[in-house]
């Protein structure tokens, strides 16, 4: 599924979000989000959110029998 390609790179950037929130709570002179980081952390979060949905939903009806991996995109030359 081409699901499953897009979710660990949302993932990998929401963490990254998140170790800087966590690095905030621990030290409090840590750098904060700023408003742009703030944005993409809302968007991160609904668009990972919308594929998780998506991807369940996708499951229960096809079964995971029937998921296989996306055949792999070849590069331009």
């Amino acid at each position: 599924m081409l699901i499953d390609r897009a979710i660990p790179k949302l993932q990998a950037e929401l963490d990254s979000l998140n170790k800087i929130v966590d690095a905030n709570k621990v030290d409090a002179a840590a750098p904060t989000l700023t408003p742009d980081q703030k944005k993409e952390f809302v968007a991160v979060t609904s668009e990972l959110k919308v594929l998780t949905d998506r991807r369940e939903k996708i499951l229960a009806r096809a079964g995971d029998e029937y998921v296989t991996q996306p055949p792999k995109v070849q590069s331009k030359p």
